[in-house]
Formats: structure tokens, C-alpha cells, sequence
């Protein structure tokens, strides 16, 4: 007997989409999961500030946005008005953050609180705190100015070198370095500063000479010396007037060039009238004001204007010679002038009588009475202005025979000599008596 098997039925092929609904209704499930862990906090959150918040140590975590910045604009108050103690170039200052234009701003502050909703932001705020720094407004022009103020009270100038004189030696003034603020550094560290710390350190920075040691030394050791090593002879045709060392050396300094060295400059104005007269016609100068005494009135001679050196190109020229040495002979330049005292000037004085007068006599002709002349001319019409001290070795200088003194008898050590100038005691004599007896002052004699 032949057994015979029975064919089962060839097995039904599945669907293909029924094989992959499994797989996408679980992924499906756990992405649903996953959004809603998120979703929910993020929702809850989306309305406050995240626990675990603070800011300067406030807690402000789980407030809505107006509470957190009603609580640090109260409790932040005093921080934010409290002065700064500011250190620089030691000094000790203090700096107002009002007058500096700061101010802590709490809708920014809270705006970084709040931060991101991102699932990385979610996850910061469930599971972490922080601590977030109190956001400032800024006020630039009114930071920039109490900066500024700042720098007055730190910065110090540097001390330029230069050269003046000592009777005919050059005398140096040795250079040294200053110190600024340095404004843009110092309005960083008062920000980073500002409201939390009470004390901040401010840079600053060296500010160098703009002339070395070294060079205020070369110049005094060759351009200097030289400078007064003779006089200097001013010429107007064949008019000539000698300007001597010692002038020299009262008119002129050294001062920075700007480019690291150092030039001279000469004080032309007031060499000038020492000169002028010898350099320009009478009847050309401008002459002072002056006054005359008319029936026990004083009366104001008005001022004449005239042609003078020209003060301003004497300068120049004096300069280029000391600079670059060469020829000591300087031709003059004349300009229209007005004199030192106008008119005008001499009403506003308000002189209104003689106080004092004294006379001597001397015989006519001998060379004493030549230098008392000449004395005479250079005092006559002189004005000492209130305030000011009569020198009449200063106004007169040195009685040599360029300024028109000649040889004469005078005592020295109680013995007759000849030199120049000799006899103008009697006139200083005669002067002394007309001050003491006006009541002046006499502070030296």
C-alpha cells in the first residue's frame, strides 16, 4: 500500500506593510514620550524665570518676568548707587556711577535669566542652577567725561627739558617722564567692575619727555656756550647797536623743537627797547606817553607812533644765527610801532601831582658831568607802575661806553680813580633824596 502524504498549502506571503507597522507605531510611541518631557516643562517654563536662578545672589527662580525685575531693581538699589573707590597712579578716588552714566538695567538682567527654550535650555533649568550677572545700561559720553575727570586728577604732565642761564653758564632743567590714565583700559576695568565690586584698579601709563637727558645735555655743552660766547651786533645802515652776552643770556632759553631736540627762542621784545635807540632816528621812533607837571597839575603828553625794530623779525633772525652759528651781525627790519605807553594808557593811570623833587649843582664840561647826562636820559620819563620795584641798576644796565658812558673820575676805596662811568653817583645821590623825601619805600641802597 503506497502511503501517500498530503501537501499542505504553500504559506501565505505576509504584506510587506504589515511587517513594518510594528516598528513605527513603537518609535512612534517613544518619540511622543520624548516630546512630551519636553514639551510640558517647556510650556510651564515658558511663563517665569527658571528655578535655581539668582542673580547677585538674589534668587528671582519660578517669578514671572515682572516680579524678578521689580525684586532686583529693589534690592540691587543701594549696589547699583554705591559709590566706587577708584585706584590709579597712587591715588585714591571716587568715581558716582550717576555722574559716570551707570546704571544696572533688570528687563535685560531678567531677559538672561529667562534664556532658551531649546531642549538644552529646558535641561539647564530642570536639573542645574544659575547664576546670572546683573546687565548695566550705559551712559558712553557721561562714562567718557567722568573718565575724563578722573584723568585730570591722576594724569602729570611730563617735564620737558630745557636750558636757561645762569649769569653767562647754561643751566639745564633735566627732563621727566609723566603719567596719563589710560582712558579706554580704565572705562573696561570701571564696566567689569560695576555694580558688584566696591574697589577697582585703574591702568595707566608713562608718558616720556619730549627731549632726552641726553640731548638737554649736548645742547648745553655746545649750542648754549656758544650762544653768549660774544655779543651780538644789531645794524640798521650805518646805524649799530651791540647786544652783550649778558643781555643775551636774560632773553634766551632752549626749548623742545617738537622733533626731539631743542631750538632756541629769544625774547626779542624786551631787548628791543635797550636797543632802539641807537638803531632808529629820534624823529622816526614812536615815543611814550609821557607827563609834565603844568601849574601844579600834571598833564598826559600824548604818545607819538613811529617806526621801531621790528621785535618780531629780530626774534627769527637772532634765532637762525644762535641755531647755526655763522655771522653775530644781525641787520634789523623796521614796522610802523606804537610805544609801550599810549595815550591811553596814561589817562587810565589816574597820576594827578608831583610829590617829591630834589636838585644838586655840578660845574659845567668835565667828562663826570657827560655820564651824569647820560644816566639822566636813560631815567627820564621811566614809570614804575603800582606794584612793581624800581631797580636802577636794572633799568640802566651796564654803564660801558657802548650805551654812551665815558671815562671819569670816581672814588674807590678813598681813592681817586678813572673809569667808566665815574661821577653818576651825585646823580643817584640826587634820586635818593627825591624818593626818601616822596615818602617811598626804600628796599635797597
Amino acid at each position: 500500500m503506497t502511503a501517500v502524504r498530503q501537501r499542505r498549502g504553500t504559506p501565505r506571503t505576509r504584506s510587506p506593510r504589515r511587517v513594518g507597522r510594528w516598528p513605527i507605531i513603537i518609535g512612534g510611541g517613544v518619540l511622543a514620550v520624548v516630546l512630551a518631557c519636553y514639551a510640558v516643562p517647556a510650556v510651564v517654563l515658558a511663563g517665569e524665570i527658571p528655578p535655581g536662578t539668582s542673580v547677585a545672589g538674589i534668587d528671582i527662580g519660578g517669578l514671572s518676568p515682572e516680579s524678578a525685575e521689580h525684586r532686583l531693581a529693589r534690592e540691587l538699589a543701594r549696589a547699583a548707587e554705591r559709590p566706587l573707590t577708584v585706584k590709579a597712579g597712587g591715588k585714591t578716588l571716587r568715581l558716582s556711577p550717576k555722574e559716570a552714566g551707570l546704571s544696572i538695567d533688570p528687563a535685560a538682567t531678567v531677559s538672561a535669566a529667562r534664556g532658551s527654550l531649546s531642549p538644552a535650555g529646558v535641561a539647564r533649568a530642570l536639573f542645574s542652577s544659575s547664576e546670572v550677572a546683573p546687565r548695566v545700561k550705559v551712559d558712553r559720553k557721561r562714562l567718557d567725561a567722568a573718565i575724563a575727570k578722573l584723568a585730570k586728577a591722576v594724569d602729570v604732565a611730563p617735564r620737558n627739558g630745557g636750558i636757561r642761564y645762569a649769569g653767562l653758564k647754561p643751566r639745564v632743567d633735566r627732563p621727566r617722564a609723566g603719567r596719563a590714565l589710560d582712558r579706554d583700559a580704565a572705562a573696561r576695568a570701571i564696566l567689569d567692575a560695576y555694580p558688584l565690586r566696591r574697589q577697582v584698579t585703574l591702568p595707566t601709563r608713562t608718558v616720556p619727555p619730549a627731549v632726552s637727558a641726553a640731548e638737554v645735555r649736548r645742547v648745553a655743552n655746545s649750542t648754549a656756550r656758544t650762544a653768549v660766547a660774544g655779543p651780538l651786533r644789531l645794524t640798521n645802515g650805518d646805524r649799530s647797536a651791540e647786544v652783550t652776552p649778558e643781555l643775551i643770556a636774560r632773553n634766551l632759553r632752549f626749548v623742545p623743537d617738537g622733533e626731539g631736540g631743542l631750538r632756541p627762542r629769544f625774547n626779542a621784545g624786551r631787548v628791543v627797547p635797550e636797543v632802539q635807540d641807537r638803531l632808529v632816528d629820534g624823529a622816526q621812533a614812536p615815543k611814550d606817553a609821557s607827563f609834565k607837571v603844568v601849574k601844579g597839575k600834571v598833564v598826559v603828553v600824548p604818545h607819538r607812533d613811529g617806526m621801531g625794530v621790528d621785535a618780531t623779525a629780530l626774534k627769527r633772525d637772532v634765532e637762525r644765527v644762535i641755531a647755526g652759528g655763522g655771522s653775530r651781525t644781525v641787520p634789523v627790519k623796521l614796522t610802523r610801532a606804537q610805544p609801550a605807553l599810549t595815550t591811553a594808557k596814561a589817562r587810565k593811570l589816574g597820576i594827578r601831582e608831583k610829590v617829591s623833587s630834589y636838585t644838586t649843582h655840578y660845574p659845567c664840561c668835565p667828562p663826570r658831568v657827560t655820564n651824569i647826562h647820560r644816566i639822566a636820559d636813560i631815567l627820564d620819563g621811566h614809570l614804575v607802575m603800582p606794584g612793581e620795584t624800581f631797580s636802577l641798576n636794572g633799568v640802566v644796565g651796564r654803564r660801558d661806553k657802548a650805551r654812551g658812558f665815558v671815562e671819569a673820575p670816581m672814588i674807590l676805596n678813598g681813592r681817586y680813580v678813572n673809569d667808566v662811568g665815574g661821577g653818576i653817583s651825585q646823580f643817584v645821590t640826587t634820586m635818593f633824596n627825591a624818593v626818601f623825601f616822596g615818602g617811598f619805600e626804600d628796599v635797597q641802597h
